[in-house]
Order: structure tokens, then C-alpha cells, then sequence
């Protein structure tokens, strides 16, 4: 952080700090009020609210592979079965709910945005790990109307690989298979956004520096509202960190 040396024209630099146009508002005040003489400590409380301000995930689709097995789960009920609720082992405040895929007898497309309350969650991941179904599609376009975004995520890259290098051993090209699983994905997912994002990751947990796992991190970092980025930046790895600085 930096402060105008000249004490007649009290200010802060906030081109240096990640803050909102309401913490600049909240801070000019404070320095009409009281001068520069502790800006800092003000605007430490305000990173520390940050830090505090929780982020909520759904994940959907062909969920299960993304959860993290040191997470806490907590039971959140809702209208007809039990939601699940993963709070990150580190920061409690950084919580991923593993929704119900859409589709099924018991969740209907007629009734499963008021049954998994969809407005309560910040972001979306729709997962799969072969194809992207007509219900995660419809899924994504009303995560969309409601001004919410979302990423699809293509798991068990791993074990595709595996297979194609067992049944191909001679015509084996990791890239070329890559190329072609996501641009098969992407032929689907144009349908909903033309500038949606896919990621192709592992489907082992403790796999996060291969594939996209760490520019899914990066992207999340990107697209989050400034209010959240930094809740979102404790939780990221050191391989994703390294990505983004």
C-alpha cells in the first residue's frame, strides 16, 4: 500500500491494493474524518472482512471427483434429500456443495432450481467424466440467466490417456488426444456460450499440477468478484499460485 506524501491532499494509492469501489468510499471517509493517521490499520480490518467472507461453489454433473477428502462435511437440508457441504480444511469460510445431478426422477428440470436453491451459490462447476449431458447444458444456460458463471470441467483425463496409449501404443500422441477430447467437449458446450471455459483434469485428488487443473485455479482467481478473490487466493495451492504471479 501506498499514501500521498503532500498531507494536504490525503489519499491512498489503490492501484496497489485489491479493494472495491464501496472500501473506497468507506475509506475516503475515513480519512476526511480522521486523516491519513491510521489508513493502514483500516484497511488491514477490511482485508481481514475479506478473509472472512464466504464463497460458495456448487459442483454438479458427474460430480465426486473434485471434492477434497480433508474437508469437513457438514449436512445442509434441503427441500427433498440431504446436500453435502465440503468446508476447505484451512479456510471454513471457502465452501463447496456437491448438488444433485440434474435429470433424475427425484430432480426433474421443472423442479430443480428451487430444490437446490440456486441462487445461493456464487460460481459453478459442471463436471463430467465422459460427455457433457443435455441437462448439464440446460443447467449452464440457467446458471446464465441468473448472472452467475460457470466452468465445465472434463475429469478422468488420466485414465482416457491410459486407454489410448493401450489400444494405440504405435499412433500414441498425448497432445493430439488432449486437442481432440476438448474440442469434442467444446462442440457441445458452444451451444450454451460460445466463451465458456473447459478444463480437462485428472481424476486422482492429490493430481493438481497436470492438465488444467492449475489454470482452472488461475481463471477462478481471474473471474471471481474483487470482494472474494482474495478468500479465494488462501485456498489455492502453490501450484497455483505459481500460475497467477
Amino acid at each position: 500500500m501506498a499514501t500521498s506524501n503532500n498531507s494536504s491532499q490525503q489519499s491512498v494509492d489503490y492501484d496497489l491494493v485489491d479493494i472495491s469501489e464501496e472500501d473506497k468510499i468507506a475509506a475516503q471517509k475515513y480519512l476526511s474524518e480522521n486523516g491519513i493517521r491510521g489508513i493502514e490499520g483500516f484497511l488491514a480490518e477490511r482485508l481481514d472482512a475479506w478473509r472472512k467472507c464466504p464463497l460458495s461453489i456448487a459442483i454438479t454433473g458427474e460430480s465426486g471427483s473434485a471434492k477434497d477428502e480433508g474437508a469437513a462435511k457438514v449436512g445442509v437440508v434441503e427441500t427433498t434429500r440431504i446436500i453435502l457441504s465440503y468446508s476447505h480444511p484451512s479456510y471454513p469460510n471457502l465452501v463447496f456443495y456437491d448438488l444433485p445431478g440434474v435429470g433424475t426422477l427425484e430432480f426433474k428440470q421443472s423442479t430443480y432450481l428451487s430444490q437446490v436453491n440456486l441462487d445461493r451459490y456464487d460460481f459453478f462447476l459442471i463436471i463430467s467424466r465422459t460427455r457433457f449431458t443435455e441437462n448439464d447444458l440446460w443447467l449452464a444456460s440457467e446458471v446464465k440467466k441468473i448472472g452467475k458463471r460457470f466452468f465445465f470441467i472434463r475429469t478422468n483425463i488420466d485414465q482416457d490417456l491410459y486407454n489410448e496409449k493401450i489400444d494405440h501404443p504405435k499412433t500414441y500422441n498425448e497432445t493430439l488426444i488432449l486437442n481432440r477430447i476438448r474440442e469434442n467437449c467444446l462442440t457441445h458446450i458452444r451451444a450454451v456460450d460460445d466463451a465458456a471455459s473447459i478444463f480437462l483434469i485428472s481424476g486422482r485428488i492429490n493430481c493438481t499440477s497436470k492438465f488444467d487443473f492449475p489454470n482452472m485455479c488461475a481463471a477462478l482467481l481471474r473471474d471471481y468478484p474483487g470482494l472474494k478473490r482474495h478468500s479465494m487466493v488462501l485456498a489455492m495451492s502453490t501450484n497455483c499460485k505459481e500460475v497467477i504471479t
